[in-house]
C-alpha cells in the first residue's frame, strides 16, 4: 500500500509533466504560427515585386501583343525552372496585385501590411470595383474568414448585395452583424485552420 507521502510525490509529479507537456506545446504551436506567417509574407512580397518588375518593365506604355509574347516566354521559363506556380495566369494574377496594391511594401512605418494569405488576396482580385475589393480584404481579415468563405461571398457578390438594400448605411453599419451567419462567419473555426491555411500557401504557389 502506497504511504501518502509516495501518493503525493506521484502526484507532484503527474502535474509536472503535464505541465512542461503544456508549455512544450505552447512553444511548438508559437513557432509553427511565426514560421507560417514567415512564410506568407515571403510569398507575397516575392509575388508583389515579381508583378512590380512585370508591370514597369514589360507592360508599361508597351504594346498589348509585345506584353502578352514576352510575359508568355517568361512564364514558359520560370515553370521549367521553378513550377507550374509561375504560369502565365500566374504572372498576370502578380501584375494585377502590384496595381492593386502599388505601395504595399513601401510604408514607412516599417509595419507590415500583410493582414491575409496569398490565397485570400488572389481570391479578393477577383472583384474589379476597388471599393469592394478593400471591403472584402478588410473584413477577410477582421472576422477571420477562411478562404472558402472569402470565395463564397465573392461568388455570390455578398457586398454588392448589401449595397442594393434600401438603407445602405444601416446595412453596413447595422445589419453586417446579423448577417455574417448567412456569409458563412465561423471565427472559432477560421482561426483553427488559419496556421494549416497558411502552411498550405507555399506548396500551392511556390
Amino acid at each position: 500500500m502506497d504511504s501518502p507521502n509516495g501518493i503525493a510525490l506521484h502526484d507532484a509529479q503527474l502535474l509536472s509533466q503535464e505541465g512542461l507537456l503544456k508549455d512544450s506545446c505552447v512553444i511548438i504551436e508559437q513557432s509553427q504560427q511565426s514560421a507560417y506567417q514567415a512564410v506568407n509574407e515571403t510569398l507575397i512580397k516575392r509575388n508583389w515585386l515579381l508583378g512590380m518588375r512585370i508591370q514597369h518593365e514589360v507592360l508599361k506604355e508597351q504594346r498589348a501583343e509585345y506584353g502578352e509574347q514576352v510575359i508568355k516566354k517568361l512564364a514558359a521559363d520560370l515553370v521549367k525552372r521553378y513550377g507550374r506556380g509561375f504560369s502565365k495566369s500566374n504572372l498576370y494574377l502578380f501584375v494585377s496585385f502590384y496595381v492593386s496594391h502599388p505601395d504595399f511594401f513601401q510604408s514607412l512605418t516599417g509595419k507590415s501590411p500583410i493582414r491575409l494569405s496569398w490565397t485570400h488576396y488572389s481570391i479578393a482580385l477577383q472583384v474589379e470595383d476597388t471599393e469592394a475589393r478593400s471591403w472584402y480584404e478588410h473584413e477577410a481579415a477582421t472576422e477571420m474568414w477562411s478562404t472558402r468563405t472569402l470565395q463564397r461571398n465573392v461568388s455570390s457578390q455578398y457586398y454588392k448585395r448589401l449595397l442594393k438594400s434600401q438603407h445602405k448605411r444601416s446595412a453596413l453599419c447595422c445589419q453586417v452583424p446579423h448577417l455574417y451567419a448567412h456569409a458563412g462567419r465561423t471565427p472559432s473555426r477560421d482561426r483553427a485552420t488559419k496556421g494549416f491555411l497558411l502552411a498550405s500557401e507555399w506548396s500551392k504557389w511556390g
